[in-house]
């Protein structure tokens, strides 16, 4: 009789941990779902730049800008500004 007693506590307190996991997994769950409902705010539209080189689309934020105009990388920066130079050298001859 005391085993069977014994018994019934042990399973008692089992179950009584058991849903207390339980409760603790579902509040977690709940915090989860309410994170994700809560969605980053999506940045505003920019303007997309042409570049003067290659005429790659390069967003507004992201373009090198001169005197000149807008450049995807500053590669094409250099090529356009060399370009420029030889173009004004070849005028002065």
């Amino acid at each position: 009789m005391k085993l069977l007693v014994l018994l019934a506590v042990v399973a008692g307190l089992w179950w009584l941990r058991r849903l207390a996991q339980v409760g603790r997994l579902a509040r977690q769950l709940r915090q989860m779902r309410q994170v994700s409902r809560e969605a980053p705010p999506r940045p505003a539209p920019q303007p997309m730049l042409r570049c003067l080189v290659c005429g790659t689309q390069t967003p507004a934020s992201e373009a090198l800008q001169d005197a000149r105009g807008a450049y995807c990388c500053a590669a094409h920066q250099a090529k356009a500004a060399q370009d420029a130079l030889s173009r004004t050298g070849e005028r002065k001859e």
